[in-house]
């Protein structure tokens, strides 16, 4: 008896390991067709807003095009509200990077389902504790920013420029390995990173992202 206990505890821990180191990403297709167009959340576990107003889109059904949702990219982190976990390096700064952590193992998943998607632009959501002021720390004050790569194509200047209307600094991504310049500059499939602020209220922020969800809608027909 012992050794049948013994024998089905170590057949679940096996499972449990080999579920733990399994990183595939969820993420859902609405609509139908084209244009297509991707919306990533929870890259960072703690930037909330993003998160919600993504997983409210499951029930969204465009009448032209469609629309790949991913909702929480980084489920762990999310699970906790962190930005990252501890056993984990920053998901936003190892795309495209070499390397066997569990964030990188994330990014090559994401990257794969766009490669297999193929869509025309990327939203990027995220939030930063505090409105931008580019004489502070970076890490903290970049809300009501939207970021876009040197070579964003001109097809996407002008809804760049409505995003930027609604009350958002413009503002070119440099870091490497992060999502927005990787994707941009490996794939070359335009981002947008709209970063919120935390010193807003959910409410106030959930509000914004409508309005820009509005603008990419119209600008590509999708709506």
């Amino acid at each position: 008896m012992k050794k049948k206990l013994l024998i089905i505890y170590f057949f679940v821990n096996i499972i449990t390991v080999f579920s733990m180191n399994t990183e595939k990403i969820e993420y859902f297709i609405i609509g139908n067709g084209n244009p297509k167009i991707v919306i990533t959340a929870g890259i960072h576990g703690n930037e909330i807003s993003g998160i919600i107003k993504v997983k409210e889109l499951k029930k969204y059904t465009p009448k032209n095009g469609s629309i790949l949702l991913i909702p929480e990219a980084n489920k762990e982190a999310i699970q906790n509200n962190t930005r990252t976990e501890y056993y984990m390096d920053d998901l936003n700064r190892v795309f495209f990077k070499k390397g066997d952590n569990r964030a990188h193992k994330k990014a090559r998943e994401i990257v794969k389902i766009i490669k297999n998607y193929n869509p025309i632009l990327i939203l990027d959501l995220h939030e930063s504790p505090h409105n931008y002021d580019e004489n502070k720390d970076p890490n903290l004050y970049m809300g009501n920013t939207v970021i876009f790569n040197e070579n964003m194509p001109s097809d996407f200047h002008i809804l760049t420029l409505d995003i930027v209307n609604l009350g958002f600094t413009p503002i070119v991504s440099s870091m490497d390995g992060t999502f927005n310049k990787e994707i941009s500059d490996n794939l070359h499939i335009p981002v947008l990173t709209i970063e919120l602020s935390k010193d807003e209220s959910l409410s106030e922020r959930s509000d914004k992202l409508d309005l820009i969800l509005n603008s990419v809608y119209d600008y590509l027909e999708i709506k």
